[in-house]
């Protein structure tokens, strides 16, 4: 079901209503979902990152997502823009800890161990030393462990490093 409201477009959807980009909608034509707050806000941390002026990013995002603004956006068009932002030198930094929890391993000990990690395998992605960690210590990833977990992570890690270095040093 869809319903335009004075020039806006809607669909309804069960007992939710969606509202659209109405400059998308014309006749024939699928209208979309309008890009989420948070990827808007990405795109903006890109611009500013990459120092682009505002004629630059005007013609990135008019040659990468076909627009004239990141409010319209698709989700297509998003990831184009997101990828020439990347080309352009755009490095989209997450956060890697979760802070100070009651009980949990800190965020000093998470480093510590993903950077041991990274020595030890050459690879450093979390998914291999979450594998590690849940067939050592049996839990499932590196966030659940608790601060004595973690540091029998570290002295085992500390251990292994040493061990490749004596093999190291012996051949």
């Amino acid at each position: 079901m869809r319903l335009e409201i004075r020039g806006a477009a809607m669909t309804h959807v069960g007992h939710r209503t969606k509202h659209l980009q109405p400059s998308t909608i014309s006749s024939g034509e699928q209208a979309r979902p309008a890009l989420r707050a948070q990827k808007l806000a990405l795109v903006h941390v890109a611009l500013k990152q990459t120092g682009l002026s505002e004629a630059e990013y005007r013609e990135l995002l008019r040659r990468s997502g076909g627009v004239s603004s990141a409010k319209e956006l698709s989700e297509t068009g998003f990831r184009q823009v997101m990828l020439a932002f990347e080309q352009l030198g755009f490095v989209q930094r997450t956060r890697k800890h979760f802070g100070a929890r009651a009980g949990m391993a800190t965020p000093a000990q998470l480093v510590t161990i993903r950077r041991m990690w990274s020595k030890w395998s050459n690879v450093g992605d979390d998914a291999s030393l979450n594998r590690w960690i849940a067939g050592r210590f049996g839990i499932s990833a590196l966030r659940f462990a608790d601060v004595g977990t973690a540091q029998r992570c570290i002295e085992a890690l500390k251990a292994m490093l040493r061990r490749a270095a004596a093999d190291e040093s012996a051949s």
